[in-house]
């Protein structure tokens, strides 16, 4: 179960941190980054479930989400995003960087 999550500059997000529940609810106004928080989520393990198929190359478009490119996922000027969780006992981070020679797609 996800207990916590974080994430930094990731589109429409320049922080959030979030304490998850049995039930969880997310509203507001438009344009606030509701949907860019689930797809961070998403976006994340969809990240993971490559890794563990010993992939060189990290798709960030695959068949939960299309996320487009590194550059598209960042909070406006920012250079990276990145993303920190809790699942049960397990914790785990990483970071997209733009810049960087690792090929994103």
């Amino acid at each position: 179960m996800l207990r916590s999550w974080r994430v930094e500059n990731f589109k429409s997000i320049k922080k959030a941190e979030l304490e998850f529940g049995k039930i969880n609810l997310i509203v507001g106004a438009n344009s606030i980054g509701k949907s860019s928080l689930i797809q961070s989520i998403v976006g994340f393990a969809q990240l993971g479930e490559q890794i563990t198929t010993d992939q060189k190359t990290l798709s960030l478009n695959g068949p939960s989400m299309s996320l487009g490119s590194a550059s598209g996922m960042t909070h406006h000027s920012a250079t990276s995003c990145s993303f920190y969780g809790h699942f049960s006992s397990t914790r785990f981070s990483t970071i997209v960087d733009n810049r960087i020679g690792m090929n994103l797609r």
